[in-house]
């Protein structure tokens, strides 16, 4: 008995496209509370190894050919590494998060 297969040999080629991001650099980067499994206040951050992460991510999406905005780190906001976490742009409208925990969104708006 010999069976035949109906898988076909179609090569396509993937094309990129650049994204734009906004990055910030975590200077204040912390983890002073804990709001899941993954945040553990008595292990300190490596500021050093987050800096060098940070540097590595935004030089390597240059390099692929992405654009990457920087907005400056404000002191009292840790969380403002997860610049992406505030809001999204689609189709030029943008909607910021509403975020659930009291620590995350900050007391002023770093852009104003």
């Amino acid at each position: 008995m010999t069976t035949t297969s109906l898988a076909t040999d179609v090569r396509t080629e993937r094309l990129a496209t650049p994204q734009h991001y906004l990055m910030c650099r975590p200077e204040h980067f912390a983890v002073t509370y804990a709001i899941n499994p993954w945040m553990d206040p008595s292990t300190p951050v490596d500021a050093g190894r987050a800096i060098a992460q940070w540097d590595a991510l935004r030089s390597t999406y240059e390099r692929l050919g992405h654009r990457v905005d920087v907005i400056e780190p404000a002191a009292g906001l840790p969380d403002m590494v997860f610049a992406a976490n505030g809001g999204i742009v689609i189709d030029g409208r943008a909607m910021a998060a509403r975020f659930t925990h009291a620590e995350r969104p900050g007391r002023r708006c770093p852009l104003s």
